[in-house]
């Protein structure tokens, strides 16, 4: 199966981990994939990727929303006949939806990445959302996402699923004394200080047992 990724950059984000993760792990599986981002300058993730000899398709943006990514974008997916588009983040995704409008025969398949309750605009996740109309399959990462969509865009019901956040288990060493005291637990949360997040109701739901 050919497959082109879609996401904004390498940079060191969550959904750009995932993304490399699972586009490693199809590779690997002997699928034919490649990447598209359109801000090359962010490349944590990079080195990953080429080692793993998956092409990077750059575009360079300079504008916030910029023709010229859709442009490139349908000229890509026409060229290489790609099976199936994937996206990450409410950006790419919009660029994946408008695009799908300009080739046939591809499945587009979009995914978000967090909950509405990252929503920064009502109306701007509204108007992203009903562009979800043109893709053919919608994925989030957790059940109440999905809940929260179909309750409120009953339309898409039939297209949405969840896939939970994937984990290279190869990648960690477990340690043979877990807690130095046996009754107690010690957790770090790692990522961004903001609610979304949840750190806060993650400890107070593990104190209940």
């Amino acid at each position: 199966m050919k497959i082109l990724f879609i996401i904004d950059n390498f940079g060191s984000g969550g959904a750009q981990r995932q993304m490399v993760n699972l586009a490693c792990g199809l590779k690997g599986r002997g699928h034919d994939v490649a990447f598209f981002i359109y801000y090359p300058q962010y490349s944590f993730f990079r080195e990953i990727v080429e080692k793993a000899q998956i092409p990077v398709y750059d575009y360079q943006k300079t504008t916030r929303f910029s023709l010229g990514v859709i442009k490139s974008l349908v000229g890509l997916v026409r060229r290489q006949k790609y099976d199936i588009v994937l996206s990450f983040l409410d950006t790419p995704n919009t660029y994946a939806e408008i695009s799908s409008l300009f080739y046939s025969g591809v499945k587009t398949v979009v995914s978000e990445r967090s909950s509405h309750r990252g929503d920064k605009s009502i109306i701007g996740a509204h108007l992203r959302r009903q562009l979800h109309r043109l893709a053919d399959f919608i994925v989030t990462n957790s059940h109440s996402h999905q809940a929260w969509l179909q309750s409120h865009y009953s339309w898409l019901s039939k297209k949405c699923t969840t896939i939970y956040n994937g984990l290279d288990v190869t990648a960690f060493n477990a340690v043979s004394t877990y807690f130095d005291d046996p009754k107690s637990m010690r957790l770090i949360a790692i990522g961004k200080v903001e609610p979304v997040k949840n750190a806060i109701n993650l400890i107070r739901g593990l104190a209940c047992f």
